[in-house]
């Protein structure tokens, strides 16, 4: 089971990843849990991560609470609304205000980029899970 952090809108728990651990540490088998990783959630509850700083600070985070390795995949969108705003609007990657260098960050970790991801942007057709599939492939560097 997977818990996905929320924008911390109005009664929404796990807004906050403290929250998340507490949810983990009452489940009787903790080892058979873990984290979907919301980027537009994560940035409307007030983790910043347009920026390679932000991200460290909410990776920081994420290691004291509920630690890295429980986080088992991403959901990948950027944001309609501010930093801190609890606004679940999701947007298209790169043109939100997450933007394109907080998903360069996310795309070229070494441990993050190993796991796997769902767009959960607008689509209208076809043709934006494309978009923003070459937007993220445009965003990632290759080890040589």
């Amino acid at each position: 089971m997977l818990f996905e952090n929320q924008s911390g809108a109005g009664g929404e728990i796990a807004g906050k990843f403290e929250a998340i651990q507490e949810l983990i540490a009452g489940v009787n088998e903790p080892d058979r849990v873990g984290v979907c990783f919301d980027t537009c959630h994560a940035f409307a509850a007030g983790y910043d991560l347009s920026n390679r700083e932000g991200w460290e600070e909410t990776l920081s985070i994420v290691e004291k609470t509920v630690g890295l390795s429980s986080i088992k995949i991403f959901h990948l969108n950027d944001s309609m609304g501010p930093l801190g705003s609890h606004l679940d609007r999701h947007q298209h990657i790169g043109i939100g205000t997450i933007g394109l260098d907080g998903f360069d960050y996310l795309v070229n970790h070494e441990k993050l980029n190993q796991l796997p991801g769902i767009l959960e942007t607008p689509q209208k057709t076809a043709e934006d899970d494309l978009k923003n599939l070459a937007t993220l492939r445009q965003l990632f560097k290759e080890k040589t």
